[in-house]
Parts: structure tokens; C-alpha cells; sequence
């Protein structure tokens, strides 16, 4: 292969979304989540690790949540309705330290609503912790922490919406 086609294939690549590094390539992502071929494939492993082993799996929804907040897309219904659901899943686990399977439920109820839902301006700068993070975990326990410091992260960027998001699951106010 001559060096130029070389050079092109084995640089860096940035996910736009969170900055995780990657190849230049192309790859399939999201449907409406954006980010790089590369940022999709490493949040695959991490999500095939988290449904292979059930140690792994009690951090999934925050996996989940952290994920889609990072990489919000482009403003559409899907993208509003994702952001929201999300925010609040983290905000109850967070804030209300409600269980992980209630979060679900009341993700579930917010979605009812989700014609009254406002888009979310999504935050800058999502970058000081992402997919390349979590896969530095060797144990169960590590990864927990890891994805858990992770979704907290996120989180936190997202604070200008919080009043919003607890407007949302107010009795009633949806």
C-alpha cells in the first residue's frame, strides 16, 4: 500500500461528541446519537460486557444514560424525547437515589408526555471523561466506579436543564 493511503488510514480521529480517540474510518453509529464509527463500536464492547456478565450489568443504566447524553444529536423529536428521558433517569438516580429499575419505570411514565417535551440545549465540551475510560476497567467493581464517575460527569454538564427535568417529575405537572 503506497505510504499516503497508509498515513490517511492510521491517524487519530476524535469522537465529536466526547473527544474518545479512534481510527479514521468509516463505520456504522446511532441512528439519531451522534458520534464517531469508532466512539459506537467501544460503547458496543462495553455494552456486550455489561449483558455477557451480570457484575458488569449493575452499572448498564447508567451506562446508558451517560452515553446518550453525551452524544444528544441533532434537535428532533427522538433526540428532545432521548435527552429527556435520560437526564431524568440520572437526575432520580443521582438526586433521589431512587433504585435503578425505578428510574426505568419513571422513564417510562415521562414518555407518555413526550409531545410537551422542550429541547434540551445540549452542554459543550462533554469531554473530560468517555468510552475510553470505562474500557480501562479490569474488574467488575472497577468499571462500576468508573461508568459511574462517568455518568455523574455528564450529568453535571447538564445541570442548566435540572429545574426543568424536575418540573418533568413533579405528580401531575406532565
Amino acid at each position: 500500500m503506497p505510504a499516503f493511503f497508509q498515513t490517511k488510514i492510521n491517524m487519530i480521529k476524535h469522537c465529536f461528541s466526547c473527544n474518545s480517540q479512534g481510527t479514521l474510518e468509516l463505520g456504522e453509529t446511532h441512528k439519531y446519537l451522534l458520534s464517531s464509527p469508532s466512539c459506537w463500536a467501544k460503547y458496543g464492547q462495553i455494552l456486550e460486557k455489561e449483558y455477557s456478565n451480570q457484575d458488569y450489568f449493575k452499572a448498564h443504566r447508567l451506562t446508558v444514560d451517560a452515553y446518550a447524553l453525551q452524544h444528544p444529536g441533532i434537535k428532533n423529536s427522538q433526540t428532545i424525547q432521548s435527552s429527556i428521558v435520560h437526564l431524568a433517569s440520572l437526575h432520580m438516580i443521582f438526586h433521589e437515589k431512587v433504585h435503578h429499575e425505578q428510574a426505568v419505570i419513571e422513564m417510562a411514565r415521562l414518555t407518555n408526555y413526550k409531545d410537551q417535551f422542550l429541547w434540551l440545549a445540549p452542554p459543550q465540551n462533554m469531554f473530560a471523561v468517555n468510552v475510553d475510560d470505562i474500557l480501562k476497567a479490569s474488574t467488575a467493581e472497577e468499571h462500576y466506579l468508573l461508568v459511574r464517575n462517568w455518568a455523574l460527569f455528564v450529568y453535571q454538564q447538564w445541570h442548566e436543564h435540572i429545574p426543568y427535568i424536575e418540573s418533568l417529575l413533579k405528580p401531575n405537572n406532565v
